[in-house]
This record gives structure tokens, sequence and C-alpha cells, in this order.
């Protein structure tokens, strides 16, 4: 028999190395049923002589082949050819064969005298047991009743010579059973020139011709996937299941089979393990075989499927894999086998025994190594937890730090924070002693940072956190996390007083914020602590007024307290929580109105505008406040050119309004505080303050609403990017996308709202904007007609965006539009629901970050409806190959 080089082009060009030249060469003659031998194809190499002459125009149609081809016998190519290979034609099962004369030879040989008739079906033999014999190649070589044809299987020194070998095997007068056993053995083989013959060979032994034909391509790497399903589908019991797991073994022990196609064979043996109880299964060689490449493999994660799989079904390899881990010596080969058992499902008596070896095990490996994270999800459990964490003294800081990195994983998943106890006492420990890096990962983690902590023992670690905190200083955010976790407001006030206006006065401000947001029966205490560190001297107040924090009356002309920026921004976010009692909040608000009185303050404007979003008494003092608060922010926007106006002019207010205590008459020399100079940077750095604390009272004080949005809106109609900025523009935007945002607002002043915003549609800002107001679906035909339009816009913008960021922003905005949902009409679906669902599926196979997710938003909320447009999108992204999310080896996977 030949052995024949079929296939397709990639086929030849990966496998033999071959010209595009002759791939197209080799493709084309197999319409005509010509082909070349592999030995011919494969020594066809590149611009040699071999190669020219199977590239003859002459040899290109079968009707006049044999004499073309004689023809170029007088050819100077074909005797530069000849010389090396002295090349025959040949034929079999009616293809026209180019072969070299010794293939032609040993080929032809055996037939003739040989009657087929005499091989033997298919029989109760063509399962032999045991296997074991048939698996593994014997030590000395094939036993000596083969004769020397069966030798030359398994010892001659070329891949050609043992197919050679094999095929004229398969017609000589041996045993059918001796030639079975040859044929099962050469299928376990690592060369994959001779697992693809003997597969081929195994139609004579009871496989189906179609099963046998995908065993050898699946040897030959030949469309693996498409194999690999096939063969996992084998029935239990069958011959070829037997023949298939051979083979599988053999693609094991292949070094030539990638890291790829590797996984994807493990996951065949698996598949057919969880279903098969086959002997071959519960073979020590079949493990050993497995373990022996999984010791020598770079990455033996891939092994942990199967071995996980064939655990289930085979009781001996959990005792195999225990016996292993507690004889050896070597904890890189412990760990190997520890990060594949991490995966099993172990009694609780073996996982006792084992402990004590994965943390050893843990601690003699290098804690950067892969093995080590698997290592860690096998002492996972609370005994596993408390085992490793009475090893924490002995170990190296490397290790101390993996194991609080992990503890910090354990608890972000759920793992019960009492177990990790132990490690936050170590922690508390460490902080006053360890190395840098040390003390750094603690403040980045959980661990230590827990409600569940003992009061006295969080005051203590805020204590050491805030003793060192020049340390913890650049990790920033993290910093203050960590501290605001522990919930113990009483360090951080401490040393807020001690540093009010320093960095750590920042810090603890910050943090004081996140526990009363986090706390709510705190905050009004924290409330009243900070804002007592700006009022003016004891000396100066009544007792009265100490004890109930009111010394605010206009009668009082104390000066109060400089504070920073980051006292009053967090006393406006506490103070916007809704739950403070009505009198905290509204002498809050009257205290940052004095300081505002004595000197306009960004911060301490943008503080005031959030104490509106809070739960305020709707009084005479409440619009008082509101009046001023919204008076100052407003005459910022508008200073200098509208310095003119005065309150009884804005719209923010009635005209019958007299202007807000403490508001200088215009003219006087304190009537800079309302009036800056745009030619200074005071101007444009007020302007996001000014604008947070317009937008705050818009939104918390409804008698004002109206007035601030008008005035906003002529802000809007004006082009002020030249005075304020481009950013500062855009924060304009913003604050009128969140007053419309706002549930509370009338549905009037919501349309007067993404009017003026649908004008600035060219901007980002507008866009996000718009996108927030139209999410309310608020019933509106225009509001209707607004997101259609933005919908086309947003379409136009992603199709012409080459950007990969602007191309999310625009993504997630048209998700939101697309959300509200009044898309009627066949015409609508047409040229406004198509077009843009055509996007999201472009978007997916590009492989753009996030659109996946929004794609499900959309799908979940069914926008697309359920009819003919919503099923091509399903077919569109049905396939994962289709979709570009996907590797081959995750498609792999999948089987």
């Amino acid at each position: 028999m030949f052995d024949l080089a079929l296939g397709d082009r990639e086929s030849f060009l990966r496998q033999l190395g071959c010209s595009r030249r002759l791939a197209n060469r080799l493709v084309a003659w197999q319409t005509e049923k010509i082909a070349a031998t592999l030995a011919v194809a494969e020594n066809a190499a590149p611009a040699s002589p071999l190669e020219q002459l199977l590239l003859a125009k002459s040899l290109l149609a079968r009707a006049s082949f044999r004499e073309n081809f004689s023809a170029l016998r007088e050819n100077p190519v074909y005797q530069a050819a000849q010389a090396s290979f002295d090349l025959a034609l040949a034929e079999q099962d009616g293809w026209l064969i180019i072969a070299t004369a010794d293939e032609t030879l040993a080929a032809a040989a055996p037939l003739a005298p040989v009657d087929k008739r005499a091989i033997p079906p298919a029989s109760d033999e063509a399962n032999p047991a045991p296997l074991d014999n048939y698996f593994l190649r014997p030590a000395n070589g094939v036993p000596e009743t083969l004769p020397a044809l069966a030798v030359k299987v398994f010892t001659a020194a070329t891949s050609d010579e043992k197919v050679s070998a094999l095929g004229q095997l398969a017609f000589a007068p041996l045993p059918a059973a001796e030639k079975r056993r040859i044929f099962y053995q050469a299928l376990g083989e690592p060369d994959g020139k001779l697992r693809a013959a003997a597969a081929l060979g195994m139609k004579q032994f009871g496989v189906a011709a179609d099963v046998a034909d995908a065993l050898a391509a699946f040897a030959a790497k030949t469309a693996l996937s498409r194999h690999a399903e096939r063969l996992r589908d084998l029935a239990d019991g069958e011959p070829a299941q037997t023949a298939a797991l051979m083979l599988l073994a053999g693609c094991v022990r292949d070094p030539d089979f990638s890291l790829d196609e590797l996984a994807l064979t493990l996951r065949v043996i698996a598949a057919i393990g969880e279903k098969s109880a086959s002997p071959l299964l519960a073979s020590p060689d079949f493990w050993r075989v497995l373990q022996e490449r999984m010791l020598a493999a770079d990455n033996p994660e891939i092994f942990r499927a199967v071995f996980a799989g064939l655990a289930r079904r085979h009781a001996g390899l959990v005792a195999r894999f225990v016996e292993e881990i507690l004889r050896s010596n070597s904890a890189d080969y412990r760990a190997r086998l520890l990060a594949l058992m991490s995966a099993w499902t172990l009694s609780a008596a073996t996982r006792a025994q084992l402990l004590p070896a994965a943390v050893a095990t843990f601690m003699g490996i290098a804690p950067s190594d892969e093995k080590s994270f698997a290592l860690r999800k096998f002492i996972a459990d609370s005994d596993g937890l408390t085992a490793l964490f009475a090893q924490l003294p002995a170990m190296t800081v490397g290790h101390q730090r993996a194991v609080i990195r992990f503890a910090d994983n354990q608890l972000r998943s759920g793992a019960s924070a009492a177990a990790l106890t132990p490690l936050a006492e170590h922690c508390r420990e460490w902080l006053t002693r360890a190395p840098l890096a040390l003390r750094l990962d603690i403040v980045e983690t959980r661990v230590a940072w827990r409600e569940d902590l003992p009061a006295a023992w969080r005051d203590e670690l805020a204590q050491i956190l805030l003793r060192d905190y020049a340390d913890y200083a650049p990790l920033g955010e993290i910093f203050t996390s960590a501290l605001a976790r522990l919930n113990a407001p009483a360090p951080l006030l401490t040393a807020l007083r001690r540093d009010k206006n320093g960095a750590l006065g920042k810090i603890c401000a910050a943090a004081l914020r996140a526990v009363a947001v986090a706390h709510p029966e705190e905050s009004a205490e924290i409330l009243r602590e900070l804002v007592k560190l700006i009022l003016p001297p004891p000396s100066t107040l009544a007792p009265s007024e100490l004890s109930t924090l009111a010394p605010l009356a206009p009668a009082t002309s104390a000066p109060l307290a400089p504070a920073p920026d980051a006292l009053y921004l967090a006393i406006g976010q506490i103070a916007a929580l809704p739950h403070l009692p009505p009198a905290t909040n509204a002498l809050t608000r009257r205290m940052l109105r004095r300081v505002l009185a004595t000197r306009v303050q960004p911060a301490a404007l943008q503080a005031a505008g959030q104490t509106f979003l809070g739960n305020y008494v709707d009084d005479g003092e409440s619009a008082d406040d509101a009046r001023f608060i919204a008076d100052t922010a407003l005459r910022q926007l508008t200073a200098p050119e509208d310095a003119t106006e005065n309150w009884a002019a804005n719209p923010a207010a009635s005209a019958n309004e007299n202007p807000p205590e403490n508001a200088a008459p215009a003219g006087e020399a304190d009537d800079e505080i309302f009036t800056l100079s745009a030619a200074t940077d005071a101007y444009v750095e007020m302007l996001p303050a000014a604008l947070a604390a317009a937008r705050d009272v818009a939104i918390g004080y409804a008698p004002l609403r109206a007035g601030i949005v008008g005035t906003l809106l002529n802000l809007a109609a004006r082009s002020l990017t030249a005075r304020w900025g481009l950013a500062n523009a855009a924060k304009l935007t913003d604050a009128l996308g969140k007053i419309g945002a706002a549930t509370t607002l009338a549905p009037e002043l919501r349309e007067k709202i993404a009017v003026a915003l649908s004008r600035r549609v060219k901007q980002p800002a507008a866009l996000t904007a718009l996108a927030e107001i139209l999410a309310l679906k608020t019933p509106s035909p225009w509001f209707d007609r607004l997101a259609t339009s933005l919908v086309k816009r947003l379409t136009a913008a992603l199709d012409g965006e080459k950007n990969a960021e602007m191309r999310e922003n625009y993504l997630r905005i048209l998700t939101t539009v697309l959300r509200r949902g009044s898309f009627a009409g066949k015409r609508v679906v047409e040229e406004v629901l198509a077009p843009a669902a055509n996007l999201y599926v472009a978007a997916i196979h590009q492989g753009l970050n996030g659109a996946w997710q929004q794609w499900q938003i959309l799908r979940a909320a069914r926008v697309f409806g359920d009819g003919e447009l919503a099923a091509r999108l399903e077919r569109e992204l049905n396939s994962p190959l289709k979709t570009g999310l996907t590797s081959i080896s995750t498609l792999n996977a999948q089987l």
C-alpha cells in the first residue's frame, strides 16, 4: 500500500513544508485521481529538480499523463531528479501514483500471492485483552515469535521505513491476532506517520472505515477539532474506542503535538474516560505515559481536566497520586501532582492526609510559580488555611506576601472572614516591624481592615497606619480605603486635628467621609466633629452654642477657622446623606453660608450645594440658605460679563426677592467676592465648584429649580469655550444632564434641557447627558424622535471612528439610548435598528472591549424584538468562531 500525499493546500504547506505552487499542484491532481506518495512530496523541496519535475505543465491532465511522464525522461530536469530518486508510476484503487521505485516494489511484492479473503473478519479478538502489552514498546524489542518484518515496524531508522514495513505486515502470512497486536501497539507510538498508517489498517480489525479515517486524520493533525468530536462520540466497548484511546495515548507521547493540540487530545481522552470502562484506562502504563508527559510539559495545567475526569471513574488514580506525593522529596514534582488534584473531589480523610505535604510544598517552591497558585486552591478550605497560617512565622517574606494576597482573594470570593483572623493578627505584628514591601501588601488587601475585628484592635491598627502614613501615602485611594474600612473614627479625628491643613489631614478627611457614607448611624456624629474643626474658638461662643453647634446666628461675628478643601468636601458629602437629622443638616448649611459670606472658596461652595441633596426642612431658613448659595454659584458663573445682574434680575428667583443677607452691595469693596476677573486663574478654578453647587441646589431644592435651569440654559446658548476652557464648558453640559436626569424634575424642564443639549450633540459630553435623560423613558413623542435621531448620529459616529476608546464610549451611549425601546415601525427597524445592530456585530467581530457585554444588555432588554432582525443577529453571533472572542484553544475546550 502506498502512503499518499492527500489533503488540502494548507495541510500540505504545514506538514510537508513544500512551496505554494507544489501544494496547488497536489490539490489539482486529486481532482484527476493522481497523487504523489508522501516520500516523493516530502523530498520535493522548493527549487529542487524533483519539484521542477512535478510542476511540469505536461503533468496535469490524467488523459496523457503516462505518455508525458515517459517523455520527460529525456529532460535534463528529470535526469537530475532521477539522480536522487528513481521514480516510477503505479496504480492503486483507481489512483495514478508517482512513487519511488523502492515504494513500488515494496507495495507490489506481497500483494500477488496473498488471498485477502484469508484475512479473518472482526471477531472477539478484534479487541483483545490484556491491553497493557500493546501499549508500551517492549524493553528488548518485539517478542521473538514475530518475524523480522514486525521488528522493522518499531526499529526502522525512518518513519517511511516503519510505515512501509507495517503495510507489508498487513498482508504477511501471520496469525490475525499477532498482526492485530502489532497494529494496536503501532497506534500508541509517538511517530505520527506510523500512527496514521496503523489507524488506516484498523479497517481490517472491526473498525469502521469512517472511524479509521478519522483516527488517521487526527494522527496527521488534520482538522483536529472535527475529528475529535467523532472520536469522543464512539460508543463504549467498540473496538474503535480502544483503538482511539491507543492512538490518543500515542499523540500524548508525540513531541510534535503543540500545546493546543495536546490540550485537545487530553480533552478527548477525558470525554471517553467519563463514559468508558475500557481496561486501557485502568492500565498503570497509561497513567505513566500521561504522568511523564505532564512532568515534562511547560504548562501542566492542561492536564488538569483529563485527570479530574478520569479520577471520578478510577478510584485507584487518587491512591496512586497520594502515594506519589507522600513518598517524593521533590517539591516541584509534588506541586505538579497537587496542582492537578486541586480540581478533584476528595474525601475529608484524603485532604487531611495531604494538607501537611501541600503546605510544605507551597513553602518549597517560588511564590511566583504558577503551581503555587494551584496549591493555594488546594489549601483554600478552613482546615487548609489553619495549617497554612500556622507556618507563617517560618515562611520567607515572599511566601508571606503570597499568603496575604491569596487570603485577600479568598475574602473577596466570599470566604469566611473569621477564618482569616489568625492572619490578621500576624498582619498587625508585621505592620510594626516588617519590610516595607510586605507592609504595602497588607495595606493593599482587605485581610486586616475588617469591621468584624474588635473595636480596640481596629483603633490600634488605625493608629499604626496613621503613625507611618508617609510610607503608605503613595498608595493614594488604596490607603484611604484601608483606613475607612476599619470604621475607627476616633484615631482619624485625632490625627485630623493634629494636621488639619497637611497631607495627613486630607487623608483623614477622605477616610471619615467614607466611614460616614458606609455607616449612616455614625454619620451625624462624624459631621458634628468635622464642623467643630472650622468653628470660631470656644472663647467666643456661649455654652449653649457649643452644645448645640449653633454659633452661626448673624449676631455671632467671630471669624471661622480656615479649613482645607478636603474638609469642606467631606462635610458636603456627609451632609448630602438623606438620613441625617434635619437640624444637623440645617446647621451645616448655615455654617457653610457663613464661610462663603466671608470668602468664596471653591470647595466650600461645592460642599454647600451638596447639602441640599440631603434631608432638609423646607422652611424660611432653608429658603434663605438655598437662595444665598444659588446666588453665590450663579454670580461666579456669570462673572465678569454679567456683573451688573443681581438676584432680582436673575431668573433663579422672583422679581420681588431681595438680595440674600450677607451679600455685599454692588460696587462696594466686597463685590469681588462675587465678581472675579476673567484674567485670573481663580475664575476658571471656581467654575467647576459653582457648576456643582448650582446643579445640586437645582436637584435638591424644588423652589429654585426652574430659575437655576434657566440661567444654565442661557449660559449654554453662549460660546463660553474661550473664557471657560473646553473642560469647564463640558462640565456645564454635564451639570444640565444631571439635572435633566433627576427623577423629580418636571417633564417640561427636562424637555427644555434636552432641546438645549441636542444642539450640542457634536460634544461627547452632550451625548452622554442626553443618553442619561433618555434612560428615564419619559413618555413623549419628541423624546422618541430624539432617541431615533441620536441612534442615527451614534451609528454614523461609530462607523467612522477609528479610535478604540471613543468607539467604546459611543457604544455605551448607544446602548443606553437603545434601551429606551421606542423604535416602532418597519421603516425605523430597517433604517435605524438594523444599521445599529450591524455595528454591534462588527464591534464584536473586531474584539472591541465591552462590545459583547453591551450586546447582552440589549439582548436581555429585547431591544431588537423577536422578529427577523433578532433572528439574523442570533445567527451571526451564534458561532464563537465568528465573534473573534474565542481562540482556537478555547473553542477546543468546548468539545
